[in-house]
């Protein structure tokens, strides 16, 4: 099986340790934030920095009351956040009491 590459997309400066593919875009997670960019043309929409830490996870969920859909985002700053995925804004911010 050969493999070529379609598209680099250098958002992050360091590593990317997460992915979220959501609608038109993809939520991305690095040492540098959170980056949201256009699936379709590459483009960078925003840089997220709600974090203090690098962001080492994200997941997508629903809401199943109001079927928005959410990313959580968790951080070395021991810190995990949901975003409202439409507007790319938090609502909830918890920390780990270790």
């Amino acid at each position: 099986i050969q493999h070529r590459v379609i598209h680099q997309w250098r958002a992050h400066t360091g590593l990317i340790n997460a992915i979220v593919p959501w609608k038109d875009h993809v939520w991305t997670a690095g040492d540098d934030g959170i980056k949201v960019g256009n699936k379709k043309t590459y483009a960078l929409i925003t840089h997220l920095r709600s974090h203090s830490g690098r962001v080492f996870s994200l997941a997508k969920t629903t809401s199943p009351h109001t079927q928005k859909a959410h990313i959580w985002s968790a951080s070395w700053d021991r810190s995990i956040l949901v975003w409202d995925a439409e507007v790319r804004k938090t609502f909830c911010r918890c920390y780990a009491l270790i």
